[in-house]
């Protein structure tokens, strides 16, 4: 209400007390739960062809915004409600798109026709064709980093996911079946329990049908609602059959419409708010006791803290600091070398003693956010022995998995870094890290004589080397390692030697190291201590890439999505959509590398058909 809107901050941060037990105590703690409203965001499609959710989500704000009926007023005093009308615009735009082309005056309830599913790539993904409902906690796009920040600044105690499923089905929401994450609190099954029992009579009053769990599960964290539960949320996910925006004629010969699919989630949506209200302080008071609990558990964990050794690859260490920065994970740097006696290299199940360097990165597991550090971290996630039994039973019996997407993930796996789980509080002088620096990207030992050398280690270096070659400067690798002016460097080096090229060589080095970050050092000599000597074959010289990247079907949308935000987000090269279907038409000889994401065999088979002579003719000739 206006009392509540007046004082929204007093709010958030009442609630962010109550989400860090060490700032609060406990007659703190009481005053806040019993005065505060609590906190809840409902999210609506995060797929943009799942429209129904965001049509929902403007019936629910008007509602809440002009109802005068008491149980509207109860809302609006008892909780401070978040509404993100839509998560995805770029696929909703998209399959709008879709939708204005291929309608005609008759409407069309045929679930397979074009009206229905678009046509390539969809409209379920964001612009660079993610799915964002799986990149809660990898947050590779900005999107998803947003959702992240507010929810991180509200500290909710419930979330709502709202989407649509196969046009045949009816209408499921939570509680899930197994697998749950077992970092998921027991207070918050809890309470699915207890919203479910609401939105059934919601749903009872209209003879709607629904069901719960069955294919629903809460295991994989980067999900909206499974993040949500490991910051200590109640996630809760609605799944309305499909209308593609108009209706579908179902097996049963029912028309389902689009305005009952909205009207279905205003509502789940309202029912759930309300049962938010009618337990506001009881829902509040478990939010603190659980994250007292986060804490109290943590002196009885095996592993106190992950450690994280980032000097083979400093830039892919601060890309991974920045993402769990922005999760609100509390990060240390060791501002001196350090020892640890109990202490597990992240491959191996022995413990050992080691020594860390200046600058190791220390996650310690006494923070309230601990449920979330161990969902994306930990190696070993754990199905319970109960589920990986049925599972057995499921496959044995030829049923397929149970398990509904991704069985496994770790961001520490997935980056690629020396980590270590430290079995004790690791004692340390240190300092806590709040943003990651952006790379000094620097030239060391000036102008030289011969040329100059890049460590091909670092991650940095990729972007260096895309700059320098789109820039027209001639740049060598070298094939083995080798040393000089006392300086030991890899194979796959880079060499860039100032003979072959031009007068403004220096300078443009100098610009491609700041903006990438990379450090690049002078080689005043060509004359190697050991290993081959810059000036001969053993520096291969590159070749500028003139990249055709394959797209449109049968090429697997996912895997088209990954390479293209790669190759135009993370490295900024040049490169060229070429439709797969034209291959036949398409002149190769502007191209020296073709890219072709999954696809299936048979399926490209078919397309290249006679073509496939000149791709190999291109091949030959060095593409």
């Amino acid at each position: 209400g206006e009392d509540n809107m007046s004082k929204l901050d007093t709010i958030r941060g009442g609630i962010a007390k109550l989400a860090d037990p060490r700032v609060t105590t406990e007659d703190e703690a009481r005053g806040i739960v019993e005065s505060s409203p609590a906190v809840m965001w409902l999210m609506y499609s995060i797929h943009g062809n799942e429209v129904s959710g965001s049509d929902a989500s403007l019936m629910v704000a008007y509602q809440l915004a002009a109802g005068t009926d008491a149980a509207t007023e109860k809302l609006r005093r008892e909780l401070v409600i978040g509404i993100w009308p839509m998560q995805n615009p770029d696929g909703r735009e998209r399959f709008l798109g879709h939708i204005r082309q291929w309608n005609g005056a008759v409407p069309n309830s045929d679930s397979q026709a074009l009206q229905h599913t678009g046509v390539w790539p969809w409209g379920r993904t964001n612009h660079y064709l993610f799915d964002l409902n799986r990149d809660w906690f990898i947050l590779a796009h900005p999107e998803s980093r947003a959702r992240v920040g507010t929810l991180l600044e509200w500290n909710p105690q419930v979330v709502v996911d709202i989407h649509e499923m196969g046009s045949y089905d009816t209408y499921l929401f939570n509680p899930p079946r197994e697998p749950v994450n077992r970092h998921v609190n027991e207070s918050i099954r809890r309470w699915w329990r207890v919203f479910s029992k609401d939105q059934a009579k919601a749903f009872d009053r209209y003879g709607w049908s629904y069901y719960t769990k069955e294919w629903l599960e809460d295991w994989y964290p980067g999900y909206t609602t499974s993040w949500s539960d490991c910051i200590g949320a109640i996630g809760i996910l609605y799944e309305q059959a499909y209308t593609g925006g108009s209706q579908v004629k179902r097996p049963d010969g029912t028309i389902l419409t689009f305005r009952e699919a909205v009207h279905h989630h205003f509502t789940s949506s309202i029912a759930n708010l309300t049962t938010a209200a009618d337990n506001r302080q009881a829902i509040l008071g478990d939010y603190y006791a659980m994250k007292v609990k986060t804490l109290d558990d943590y002196r009885k964990a095996d592993v106190k803290a992950y450690i994280i050794d980032p000097t083979r690859n400093p830039s892919r260490a601060r890309r991974l600091t920045e993402r769990l920065l922005l999760q609100g994970i509390e990060l240390e740097t060791a501002r001196e070398e350090f020892r640890v006696k109990n202490v597990r290299n992240y491959w191996d199940d022995e413990p050992s003693a080691k020594t860390f360097p200046a600058g190791t990165i220390v996650i310690s597991l006494n923070q309230p956010l601990r449920p979330l550090i161990d969902a994306i971290l930990e190696f070993d996630p754990r199905l319970s022995t109960e589920f990986l039994e049925s599972e057995r039973e499921h496959l044995s019996k030829h049923k397929g998995t149970r398990m509904y997407e991704v069985s496994t993930w770790s961001m520490l796996i997935a980056y690629g870094l020396d980590a270590w789980t430290a079995g004790e509080e690791p004692q340390i002088d240190s300092g806590r890290l709040t943003e990651t620096d952006s790379t000094a990207g620097a030239v060391v030992g000036g102008i030289p004589a011969f040329g100059w050398l890049v460590d091909y280690n670092d991650d940095s270096t990729v972007g260096l080397l895309v700059k320098l070659l789109e820039r027209g400067a001639k740049v060598r690798s070298a094939k083995k390692p080798f040393t000089v002016e006392g300086r030991s460097y890899p194979r796959g080096t880079l060499l860039v030697r100032k003979n072959e090229n031009g007068d403004d060589i220096a300078s443009l080095i100098a610009d491609v190291a700041k903006e990438s970050g990379a450090t690049v050092y002078g080689a005043g000599t060509a004359l190697s201590d050991d290993g081959p000597d810059l000036g001969g074959r053993e520096f291969e010289l590159l070749e500028a890439p003139r990249i055709g990247l394959l797209c449109g079907q049968p090429i697997g949308m996912y895997s088209f999505g990954t390479i293209w935000h790669m190759l135009d987000i993370d490295l900024g090269a040049r490169f060229s959509l070429l439709n797969f279907y034209s291959i036949g038409g398409i002149d190769l000889r502007r191209y020296n590398v073709l890219i072709l994401p999954s696809a299936s065999p048979a399926s490209c088979r078919a397309i290249i058909g006679d073509s496939i002579g000149k791709i190999r003719d291109w091949v030959s000739d060095g593409g």
